[in-house]
């Protein structure tokens, strides 16, 4: 799929004379969902557009009414994964679940008159428990450097106050660990996520509402220590003289 557009007749009748202008909008937001491991689409994710609604000094996201402009909310994705929502301005998140995935939350998306393109990561559900536990507190990722052995499970933990998410770095991927990137989408206080790493090397990551909080992992072999020899020692029988 691609970014659809739709043709649009907005007509104004004034003293019996009626004016009428066309013109051409986008749909958005709109993108695709995939799997992080695989970077094939997904068939059959629900995708729910979330608009934002302030109050109080508040900002909460609600389901935004879809059926008021003709369309559904949640949509079902297809075996291309497109999606699309054709919304009024405003701040929306889109929100998608799959069965055998992790659900993702995006980033608020600020539709204006400029193309809005989110393409959604699906990451699958990790059964295991974790081997090492990452809390994602408001000042930052604790610990925010860490060293595991190929295999293990990483799991990181909401602790903070506000939303927070985990993303890998692509830049600082090579080709063999670009297949083991990540995002876990915005979790709310408590929410966590797990992602499995078994390519050695070092993964660099940030958090999506605050690039400016990274972190690091480690990801190496356990080094082994070889036993230092032991000395070996003879013992004579004592011979006394005569």
């Amino acid at each position: 799929g691609g970014r659809f557009t739709g043709t649009v007749r907005i007509c104004v009748t004034c003293d019996l004379i009626r004016r009428c202008s066309d013109g051409t909008v986008l749909i958005d937001p709109e993108g695709t969902v995939f799997d992080v491991v695989t970077g094939q689409p997904i068939a059959g994710a629900d995708v729910a557009c979330l608009q934002e609604s302030a109050g109080d000094g508040t900002s909460t996201f609600e389901l935004w009414p879809a059926s008021s402009f003709g369309q559904e909310n949640a949509q079902t994705v297809g075996a291309d994964g497109y999606y699309s929502f054709f919304t009024p301005s405003g701040t929306y998140q889109v929100e998608v679940t799959k069965e055998g995935y992790q659900s993702h939350r995006s980033p608020n998306l600020v539709v204006t008159d400029t193309p809005v393109h989110y393409d959604v990561p699906l990451t699958p559900n990790v059964s295991a428990e974790a081997n090492q536990q990452i809390a994602i507190t408001d000042g930052g990722f604790e610990p925010a450097v860490v060293t595991v052995e190929p295999g293990s499970v990483i799991e990181w933990v909401n602790a903070g106050e506000a939303a927070h998410s985990t993303m890998s770095t692509a830049d600082a991927l090579g080709a063999a660990q670009a297949v083991e990137s990540w995002d876990s989408g915005l979790l709310n206080t408590g929410e966590s996520y797990k992602r499995t790493l078994a390519t050695e090397g070092t993964y660099s990551y940030q958090d999506a509402s605050d690039p400016s909080i990274t972190g690091t992992i480690i990801v190496q072999k356990a080094s082994v220590t070889e036993p230092e020899p032991t000395e070996k020692k003879m013992f004579l029988p004592l011979v006394k003289k005569q």
